[in-house]
């Protein structure tokens, strides 16, 4: 089982959705290996597979594979931890967002939200590695919802982005993905992310306050430090992805960008309980499985994005990782 935790604040909100959905939500975590007391211990926190366990019967046993969508009306900024006063301190939602990008480790140590700007837009880009099991869609749907629904309690307005990317394949019925986002969509993209209008972001927050903003980030530090250095690893996640195409990842070449010797960056991912080359694995396979649940993408092409020259050897590799062979994997699950 994957060491990365989720922020058990985070976990109330999504039993509150459950439980608004009438379900048992009780049965639901004895039997995805969690203990429903520890909902009352605001400083624990639980084991990434256990979410996504969570959210795999939840969807199933509701019946609603679009049940991520689902925000409550009034939102509970405290399901985000500390992270959302931070937030709401902040003067503008451009700064608020970058913020909570900074700190979403708090919250979820496998997720990783990256920032990008480019002229008058912005890019927010959600990422959860999975860990021995994969991440359901349901669980990234909610996580941006929740996102987009923290924007909007932080400003005041209904804020809209301009077009919303997912990776997974159109589902039967798009009704809930518009009514959560109100804006375009586009399915079986590289990525999960959501694109604004940087005038957008320029909107004042009313909660805005220096002091605050301080008093709360010092706290939110002081929360990262007490996870350790879980985000080197995932820093290092993210630039393997995009070196993949160019073929095995160099360690040399990622020391460099995260401004460490190699010496240094393998103690820190010692530390964490994993090594580079673990970590060049474990993506290679997150992508696989991903990749080979989208129809559209050749297997030939997912070799190459994976950083194989050889398809046979990217085979013997999905073998190892799946127990079947690619074709094998996208027939059981694609939708066809």
């Amino acid at each position: 089982m994957s060491k990365q935790t989720i922020s058990i604040r985070w976990l109330n909100g999504i039993a509150e959705l459950l439980r608004s959905n009438g379900m048992d939500v009780a049965e639901l975590f004895h039997d995805a290996g969690l203990d429903i007391a520890c909902l009352n211990d605001v400083e624990a926190r639980c084991a990434t597979d256990q979410v996504s366990a969570l959210w795999e019967l939840a969807a199933v046993r509701s019946g609603n594979p679009a049940l991520g969508l689902a925000v409550p009306e009034v939102l509970n900024l405290g399901n985000f931890d500390v992270v959302a006063y931070v937030m709401t301190s902040c003067p503008d939602l451009r700064s608020a967002i970058r913020r909570l990008a900074h700190y979403f480790h708090v919250i979820s140590e496998p997720a990783t939200l990256l920032v990008m700007e480019n002229q008058d837009e912005c890019w927010v880009t959600l990422d959860i590695a999975s860990g021995t099991i994969p991440v359901p869609r349901q669980r990234i749907e909610h996580a941006l919802v929740s996102i987009l629904a923290l924007c909007r309690a932080a400003s005041g307005q209904a804020l809209r982005p301009l077009v919303v990317h997912l990776s997974h394949s159109p589902p039967a019925h798009l009704e809930p993905y518009y009514k959560a986002f109100g804006c375009p969509l586009r399915f079986n993209a590289p990525d999960h992310r959501m694109r604004f209008a940087l005038s957008d972001l320029a909107l004042p927050l009313p909660g805005y306050s220096p002091v605050m903003a301080e008093l709360h980030a010092r706290y939110a530090d002081k929360r990262l430090e007490r996870l350790g250095s879980s985000k080197i690893a995932s820093q290092v996640r993210h630039m393997i992805v995009r070196q993949l195409p160019d073929g095995d990842p160099l360690r040399t070449q990622i020391a460099h960008a995260l401004s460490m010797g190699e010496s240094t960056l393998q103690r820190r991912l010692r530390e964490e309980g994993t090594s580079f080359q673990q970590l060049v694995n474990e993506v290679r396979r997150d992508l696989a499985r991903k990749y080979l649940g989208q129809n559209h993408i050749a297997l030939g092409q997912v070799a190459y994005l994976l950083g194989y020259s050889d398809p046979g050897v990217f085979g013997r590799r999905c073998r190892r990782w799946l127990d079947m062979s690619p074709q094998q994997y996208r027939t059981l699950v694609a939708p066809q």
